[in-house]
């Protein structure tokens, strides 16, 4: 009798964990779609954009992942659509799971997406690369903006961009006043 009691607890604590997976990857797919939306619009409020373009007219973006490759390459896809302005011919977007190696003695990006959760110190890295070389870090990964990362997202009865402002401080990034009395403010 106890061992069917025990069995039941472990079967139903592992639908609890399955349920809770799932809704957590729904969230994450959530979250990447919101982000891939207002990411092109929080790099547009930044004010040395125009610095950031290279002769050509394009905009380097860049995709890190560390294990999800596919999901990078479906997010460059999207954000390779947006159109460009008057300042800006076209975005070309990259992917890496590499970051060290692809910025590595050339010019840094305009932007750079966090397409999935980094360790601690690759984090910390590509936070700190951005600061050095006032470029927005955005990460639609829950946590990572009070964990340094420029831009992100907030969800709580709506969802919103957020800003880490220690960091855009720190990286000498002017961000337009509507975005920021619409985000959600970290410091």
């Amino acid at each position: 009798m106890r061992q069917i009691f025990y069995l039941m607890l472990i079967a139903g604590f592992l639908l609890v964990e399955a349920s809770a997976l799932a809704g957590s990857k729904e969230e994450m797919a959530l979250r990447l779609n919101f982000g891939i939306k207002i990411f092109p619009y929080i790099l547009a409020t930044d004010s040395r954009l125009p610095t950031k373009v290279n002769e050509s007219g394009s905009l380097l973006i860049l995709f890190v992942y560390r294990t999800e490759g596919a999901r990078a390459e479906r997010l460059k896809r999207k954000v390779s659509k947006c159109k460009g302005s008057k300042n800006v011919v076209s975005i070309r977007a990259e992917i890496t799971d590499d970051f060290e190696k692809k910025v590595a003695g050339s010019v840094p990006p305009a932007g750079i997406f966090l397409s999935e959760y980094l360790p601690d110190e690759t984090f910390q890295r590509i936070v700190d690369f951005g600061i050095r070389n006032n470029v927005i870090v955005f990460s639609p990964i829950i946590g990572d903006v009070k964990r340094g990362a420029t831009a992100g997202i907030h969800i709580g009865t709506g969802m919103m961009p957020s800003l880490n402002l220690t960091t855009l401080k720190k990286s000498r990034i002017h961000i337009g006043k509507k975005l920021r009395k619409l985000s959600k403010k970290y410091k």
